[in-house]
């Protein structure tokens, strides 16, 4: 019995002890972060850079690197923002996937929606629907020579995919990342007809084209000669009828931002986010 009332007079010497010190309560956890961090995974591909992660309603975006893996930072000046925002995650080649935060003066709102408590979204793993691919007869050309183009997109997904460029019945450019637009091989339709094709799962469509290299074009006015060195052939399709609530915003910031954006070890020319094969060419004198 002596044991036990010593035990609790020790107890509350400890307990009274603690009080006169002023024993601060636990910290609670934060509520808000300014720096949020995810992953996505590439279906069929080992190095998983050059997805596009877009913010919708803030237009602005930020690419995976190698890796997979991206970080959004918010700043002073996205207090502005208050609200539940869309992350739209995008390739050309592959079928699109969105993520919801919550911003609340600029700040991401921890465990709500699809950021967890210490600021991660979960994996998102997106599935491909088209795997592209092209090639040239050579690999050297001079200006003024003939090179064939060939593309090939295999339609690698279990639904019918339709692929369109507005305005060409085919497009095909020579690029690189010194310039925002490809110098023009193809020429606008005349008629303004716009090239669609379907794929069927498992099936494929081929074009196959022969142009001459020219010695540069005219952009807004400003002529641009074509210099020596190396670049990309190119072509740029969309998949028709997705991303309808975002279209006109989101294809504005890929075609006058994607390419101010750093993308890992994505490949070296990358006209839009992709995951395209296409032929390197050297341009000499």
């Amino acid at each position: 019995m002596k044991k036990i009332l010593l035990s609790q007079l020790t107890l509350l010497l400890i307990l009274a002890s603690c009080s006169e010190k002023g024993v601060e309560p636990p910290l609670e956890y934060p509520k808000y972060t300014s720096t949020i961090q995810g992953k996505v995974i590439l279906e069929n591909q080992t190095e998983h850079s050059n997805a596009l992660i877009y913010i919708s309603g803030i237009n602005r975006g930020v690419s995976s690197d190698s890796s997979g893996r991206y970080i959004l930072t918010f700043t002073e000046s996205d207090s502005i923002y208050t609200g539940e925002y869309n992350l739209i995650y995008f390739l050309n080649d592959f079928d699109s996937l969105n993520a919801k935060i919550y911003l609340e003066k600029g700040k991401v709102k921890l465990d709500t929606l699809d950021v967890d408590k210490d600021g991660k979204i979960a994996t998102i793993e997106l599935k491909q629907s088209l795997r592209v691919e092209g090639w040239t007869d050579k690999s050297e050309y001079k200006i003024g020579d003939k090179m064939t183009f060939t593309v090939r997109f295999t339609n690698v997904s279990k639904k019918t995919v339709e692929i369109k460029r507005s305005g060409h019945v085919f497009f095909v450019g020579i690029y690189n990342d010194l310039q925002l637009y490809p110098y023009e091989l193809s020429n606008p339709d005349p008629m303004g007809a716009d090239f669609i094709e379907k794929i069927l799962p498992g099936e494929y469509y081929q074009d196959s084209r022969t142009y001459r290299i020219p010695e540069g074009d005219i952009f807004s006015t400003i002529k641009r000669p074509l210099l020596p060195g190396e670049y990309l052939i190119i072509t740029s399709i969309v998949i028709n009828n997705r991303l309808q609530d975002y279209y006109d915003v989101f294809r504005r910031y890929v075609k006058f931002e994607w390419y101010k954006i750093a993308r890992g070890k994505s490949p070296k020319y990358d006209y839009n986010p992709n995951k395209y094969i296409f032929p390197h060419i050297q341009i000499i004198e």
